[in-house]
C-alpha cells in the first residue's frame, strides 16, 4: 500500500468554499495507481497557511507517525512550493523540530520512501521579499481570501475596488493582525451567509498566528535551511521544475476581451518581474548538462536565473531527480489551469498565458506516478 502525504505551499489549504487544493493531483494518482492494479491512499497534511518550515513539518511528521504500520507500507511526502521545503525538513535526519522529543520523529523519518517538490523553492524565491512589508502582507491576505473563496474573476474585479472598510467589524472579529478589512463583494456575502465564515475565519486566523513562512523562503534564510537540512541517504528525492511566458503588452492586450482577465494578467506581470531578479550573493541550482538540455527541450528556450513560474526562479526548483519539467505557472502544475477541452473540469488560478492542456497535466502525472511507483 502506498501512502502519499499531500504538503500544501504557501497559503494552502486542503479544500475551502468548494476550492481544492490538491483535487486534480489527488484525482489523476487515484487513476493511475488504479490502472496500475497498485493500492493508495492520499492524506492532507494540516499544515499552517503561512507557518514556519520546522512547525509544519512537525505536523507532517506527527500525521506520518499516527499512521499504523502495515508490512510492504510505502509512505512519500508531496510537497508543492513551500510545501516541499516542509517535506524535505520532515525527512531530513539533522532537522529538531518542535516537540520531537523521544524517537517518534525519527522512527517516521524512517519509514519515508520519497520525497517529491512540485515548483519549491529550495534556493528561495525574491518575490517573497516583497510580502514582508506590512502592506505586503495585507496584500497577501486578501489575496488568500479572495482565491480560497473561489470568487469568479468578475467578482474578484470588484472585490480588488471594495479593499477599504468594507466588512470592517467582521476583520476585527478574526482578530488579524494590521485589522485587515475583508472585500465587500456579492460572491463573499453569499459564501458567509452560506456558513463559510468559520471555516474562512480558521483560515486567515492561520495566517495571523505565524508568518515565519514568508521570511523562511527568502533566498537568504533557504540558503541556511540548504545547509542544516541533509537529505536522508535512504530516501529517493525528485522535483517538478517548470517556467511560464515572459509577460509583454501583447499578451496583456490578448486578454482584453475576457472578463477581467486583463487585471489577472497584470498582477501575473508583477510577480514574475518580482521573481526574476536573483539576489547574486545567494545563486540558484547550476543544472548540469543532462537537465540543462531537458529544460531547453520541454520549454523550447534556454533557462537562466530569470526564468521563474511567477512565483518561484526555475533553477530555485531543482532539487534530486527531475521528475518532470514543462511550460506552466506555479498552479497550472497542479492542474489549476485554463480549460482547452469541454466540459471544462480545470479552473486558472493565474492567468499566466503557459497554456498548460489536458495532455501536458496528463503527462505530468504519468511521470510523477511512475516515480512513485518504482
Amino acid at each position: 500500500m502506498h501512502h502519499v502525504f499531500l504538503i500544501p505551499g504557501m497559503f494552502g489549504f486542503e479544500s475551502l468554499s468548494q476550492h481544492d487544493y490538491f483535487v486534480h493531483v489527488r484525482t489523476a494518482l487515484a487513476e493511475r495507481f488504479a490502472a496500475a492494479g497498485v493500492p493508495l491512499t492520499t492524506h492532507h497534511s494540516p499544515t499552517m497557511p503561512t507557518g514556519s518550515i520546522c512547525s509544519n513539518a512537525a505536523t507532517v511528521l506527527a500525521a506520518v507517525a499516527g499512521l499504523p504500520a502495515e508490512p510492504g507500507q510505502r509512505i512519500h511526502l508531496l510537497g508543492h512550493s513551500a510545501g516541499g521545503l516542509v517535506a524535505r525538513m520532515a525527512a531530513s535526519p539533522s532537522g529538531r523540530l518542535p516537540g520531537d522529543v523521544d524517537a517518534t520523529f525519527a522512527a517516521a523519518r524512517g519509514r519515508l520512501e520519497s520525497v517529491v517538490t512540485i515548483n519549491s523553492p529550495h534556493y528561495g524565491t525574491p518575490l517573497a521579499a516583497t510580502f514582508t512589508t506590512v502592506s505586503g502582507t495585507r496584500l497577501l491576505y486578501v489575496l488568500a481570501l479572495l482565491s480560497a473563496g473561489k470568487l469568479s474573476l468578475a467578482s474578484r474585479f470588484t472585490a480588488a475596488a471594495h479593499i477599504v472598510m468594507a466588512l470592517g467589524d467582521l476583520g476585527r472579529a478574526l482578530g488579524l493582525e494590521g485589522r485587515l478589512c475583508l472585500a465587500a463583494s456579492p460572491g463573499l456575502a453569499r459564501r458567509v451567509a452560506d456558513g463559510e465564515l468559520a471555516r474562512t475565519t480558521a483560515f486567515l486566523q492561520g495566517i495571523g498566528r505565524d508568518q515565519g513562512g514568508i521570511v523562511q523562503i527568502m533566498p537568504e534564510p533557504a540558503c541556511v535551511f540548504n545547509a542544516a537540512a541533509e537529505d536522508s541517504p535512504a530516501i529517493r528525492y525528485g522535483c517538478f521544475a517548470t517556467a511560464s511566458p515572459r509577460p509583454s503588452l501583447r499578451r496583456l492586450m490578448n486578454g482584453a476581451g475576457a472578463e477581467g482577465r486583463v487585471l489577472s494578467r497584470i498582477a501575473y506581470g508583477k510577480t514574475y518581474y518580482l521573481t526574476c531578479r536573483p539576489a547574486r550573493a545567494y545563486p540558484y541550482a547550476r543544472p548540469d548538462a543532462t537537465t540543462t538540455a531537458r529544460l531547453s527541450a520541454a520549454l523550447g528556450a534556454t533557462t537562466d536565473d530569470s526564468s521563474n513560474d511567477g512565483i518561484v526562479p526555475t533553477h530555485s526548483m531543482l532539487w534530486g531527480d527531475l521528475i518532470w519539467c514543462g511550460p506552466s505557472d506555479h498552479h497550472d502544475v497542479l492542474g489549476h489551469f485554463r480549460d482547452d477541452e469541454a466540459p471544462a473540469r480545470h479552473v486558472d488560478w493565474l492567468n499566466s498565458g503557459a497554456a498548460m492542456t489536458r495532455r501536458r497535466f496528463g503527462e505530468a502525472m504519468d511521470s510523477l506516478a511512475s516515480y512513485l511507483m518504482a
